[in-house]
């Protein structure tokens, strides 16, 4: 049926575990163009630890959000504030992942929506993300008002992996237009998840 806000909420303790398990299951389905040894390093114990670290954070410039179909949670979001010298931006829109059944419904763009509010009232903008060059879920950023603006490779387990750093200065265009998806998503859901289509899934 419908998503809306209720869908998405913040993570708790208990919450760490399917987050890991998620991240780990997307990275597998979602970037298969990566060499094994990357799944192997970022394998569930990484991401256990990873965010049990964020969780811990008390600073409140990071947040966790978990996203909920079905009374159970499908997909988690991730902001902090960017670290990174390579792009001016303070907030970094850092990692959103759904299970495969539920991209293409209004519940990606519902939780990047959350993710952007959460940095911009937080004084966190303008924002950046990052995206794996070979992900075909980059291509979406440019619709919402992103601008390709780095390009270098991300060294992992010892591989390179080209990426792009996407800047996002306006945030009235972004919130437009993640809203203007999450109403053509709801109309393209009638009462049930119809074949999925695929959307949003940022590098963590």
């Amino acid at each position: 049926g419908k998503f809306n806000m209720k869908s998405i909420s913040c993570a708790e303790k208990k919450d760490i575990r399917i987050i890991a398990r998620i991240h780990t299951e997307c990275w597998r389905e979602a970037y298969p163009f990566m060499p094994g040894q990357v799944h192997l390093n970022r394998n569930y114990q990484f991401r256990f630890e990873q965010w049990n670290d964020w969780l811990a954070d008390r600073s409140g410039l990071r947040a966790v959000f978990v996203v909920e179909a079905a009374n159970q949670i499908v997909g988690f979001a991730a902001v902090k504030p960017n670290d990174d010298p390579d792009i001016d931006a303070i907030g970094d829109l850092h990692a959103c992942y759904l299970l495969p059944e539920y991209r293409g419904t209004s519940l990606g763009p519902l939780a990047m929506r959350e993710m952007a509010r959460f940095l911009y009232n937080s004084g966190q903008w303008p924002a950046c993300i990052w995206a794996f060059r070979e992900s075909p879920y980059r291509r979406i950023y440019p619709q919402l008002g992103a601008v390709a603006t780095v390009f270098r490779d991300r060294i992992i387990a010892g591989c390179r992996l080209p990426e792009i750093g996407y800047l996002v200065s306006d945030y009235e265009i972004f919130a437009q237009r993640l809203n203007r998806m999450i109403s053509s998503a709801a109309q393209r859901q009638t009462g049930s998840l119809r074949r999925p289509r695929r959307v949003a899934g940022l590098p963590g």
